[in-house]
């Protein structure tokens, strides 16, 4: 029984298989609409000032997690759920979706991601933890409501998840971060490969779920999460790349490296700019417990002097725009480097309470960065022509904030199987050490400290461009019209073909027309062909190798030739 004499309506259907009374080994989703006389007035009992009451509505099945969506309005909605083994939790407010998403068409083109509910309105999804029945509050007008709910799958309590906990991160002295491995599935796989950044600051989330939760219990709240955000909002990946329960347990969130600058969708506009740290539960009036925040400490005073960036004090960054952002796209904005959601967003996250804590964690974290050893990379230039080296600089400071004298730091690249040294330095008195590498394809470096007996340690990662260098030269700068031109060159690293581009202007013309292209197969990289220039005008002729996967495209400087009517007079060498 329900208790309180309800009324179980079944509403719509589950798509997919039903699932029975066992949660299923992977995660899944669910819909199911509310018709309209759900909503009419008819089926509606005044519940509280303004606010009408639904009657009882059975999920088509088992749920461990339930968010609404609608169009138009910005009405107020309560929600409780019934389990069999609990009855009926108390009333919970579902706050209108936050300002999480991915960037918008007007911001940093690396973080964009489809966003379908763009033109949608809903709420934060709530942790239900193995739910039959849900009933709502709502003060407002709402058109085309849908409820989605999650079964999170695997056992919500997942004690094998939480026994998994581990220091992931070791290799560049992470704290103790729970892998995707241990809570994610076949359902929570990205969408499409990770987009990279950079970090310049951390913003702190919460994820307005219930905080009456149970420590074996976050593992499936993090992989529902993540099949809200993925399956029922259509990004890519969990939105927030870190999540913190209550008890102290750092979960890694969005895929592609936790040493890495991952474009996450938790601040819309900043996303490429930032990473970002949700909190479990909703700390509107509740504050974040203590285990908690010495976690949250613990991670950001790692992860932003990991990418070179000091823990206080406040960064200047661009907008990136979009609908929920503060601040049209394109403003300098200047925030904290430990920055409460709200303050770039137009949300209320991370609660009021969590936002009365960030002074607090802010000082927690500077008495822990000071503690942390660090190891920094940077390129003095992010794009070469071959066969220019790549010249790179660091500084290694030993826990303590102590110049690390004399270590031996590896530079190494990604390669298909792991990262592999490519050069080895030794540190100077301060710290620092230069280094130059010689490679004919784009890379992506980092700086690898061994810990002399420690834990090993990683510099941010870096990418650098390598264009191709191409040249080319023409027998001759003036023909007679209908003539042949020898054009030949090399293109440097070996490409198998080149790519001419013949272009003509008119005499007295301003544009040069379409043209023509031409692909000539190269021997070792050297190339030579013959062109006929048929009509009378100046001709540019351009030589290009395209792109590949190793290098970006790269053209040599321009050709000019100029043909004309005589052909028995007018030519002459070039």
């Amino acid at each position: 029984m329900l208790g309180g004499g309800a009324l179980l309506t079944r509403l719509g259907s589950r798509s997919g298989a039903a699932l029975g009374a066992a949660p299923a080994t992977a995660a899944s989703g669910f819909t199911m609409a509310l018709p309209p006389d759900v909503l009419g007035a008819t089926r509606l009992r005044a519940a509280r000032a303004g606010a009408l009451e639904t009657p009882v509505l059975r999920a088509p099945a088992r749920y461990d997690l339930i968010g609404l969506r609608w169009r138009g309005g910005a009405p107020r909605v309560e929600l409780r759920v019934w389990r069999a083994r609990d009855g009926w939790s108390r009333w919970l407010a579902a706050p209108a979706a936050g300002a999480h998403g991915p960037d918008g068409p007007g911001a940093h083109a690396s973080a964009r991601e489809r966003d379908p509910h763009a033109r949608e309105t809903g709420c934060e999804p709530v942790w239900a933890g193995g739910a039959e029945a849900f009933q709502l509050r709502i003060a407002g007008r709402v058109h085309g409501l849908r409820a989605h709910f999650v079964d999170a799958g695997r056992p919500t309590r997942d004690a094998r998840a939480v026994a998994a906990r581990r220091a992931q991160g070791t290799a560049s002295g992470a704290p103790p971060i729970i892998p995707r491995a241990a809570w994610a599935d076949a359902a929570s796989a990205p969408r499409v490969a990770p987009r990279y950044g950079e970090v310049q600051l951390a913003f702190v989330h919460h994820t307005v779920t219930a905080n009456d939760y149970a420590a074996e219990e976050s593992p499936a709240i993090v992989r529902a999460i993540c099949h809200y955000h993925r399956n029922t909002n259509g990004w890519n990946d969990i939105g927030y790349n870190f999540l913190v329960d209550r008890y102290g347990q750092v979960f890694e969130g969005r895929a592609g490296g936790i040493e890495a600058a991952v474009v996450g969708a938790q601040a819309q506009g900043y996303n490429s700019l930032s990473t970002g740290v949700a909190n479990l539960g909703n700390f509107t009036s509740a504050p974040q417990t203590e285990v908690a925040l010495d976690a949250l400490a613990a991670l950001i005073a790692w992860k932003l002097p990991l990418h070179g960036v000091p823990v206080t004090g406040a960064v200047t960054v661009r907008s990136g725009g979009g609908r929920l952002n503060r601040y049209p796209a394109g403003t300098p904005v200047t925030l904290q480097r430990i920055a409460g959601h709200g303050d770039a967003d137009a949300t209320a996250c991370p609660g009021a309470a969590l936002a009365a804590q960030l002074p607090t964690l802010r000082e927690r974290v500077a008495a822990r960065a000071g503690s942390v050893a660090q190891l920094t990379l940077a390129l003095a230039q992010p794009r070469v022509v071959f066969p220019e080296p790549v010249r790179l600089a660091g500084r290694l400071v030993a826990a303590g904030a102590t110049p690390a004298a004399g270590a031996t730091v590896q530079v190494q690249a990604r390669r298909p199987g792991g990262f592999e040294t490519v050069a080895s330095v030794t540190t100077a008195a301060d710290g620092r050490f230069t280094a130059e590498v010689l490679t004919d394809a784009s890379e992506t470096l980092r700086a690898l400290w061994d810990g002399t007996g420690g834990a090993p340690l990683t510099s941010p990662q870096r990418a650098v461009v390598v264009e191709p260098r191409v040249e080319a030269a023409v027998s001759l700068r003036r023909v007679a019209a209908g003539g042949l031109v020898s054009v030949s060159g090399a293109v440097r690293p070996a490409k198998p073909a080149v790519e001419l581009l013949l272009q003509r202007k008119d005499p007295g013309a301003r544009a040069w027309n379409a043209g023509s292209r031409v692909r000539v197969v190269t021997r070792d990289g050297s190339f030579s062909t013959r062109v006929r220039l048929r009509k009378r005008g100046l001709y540019r002729i351009v030589a290009r190798a395209p792109a590949d996967a190793r290098n970006p495209a790269a053209a040599a400087a321009p050709l000019f030739v100029r043909t004309i009517n005589d052909r028995t007079g007018g030519a002459a060498a070039g």
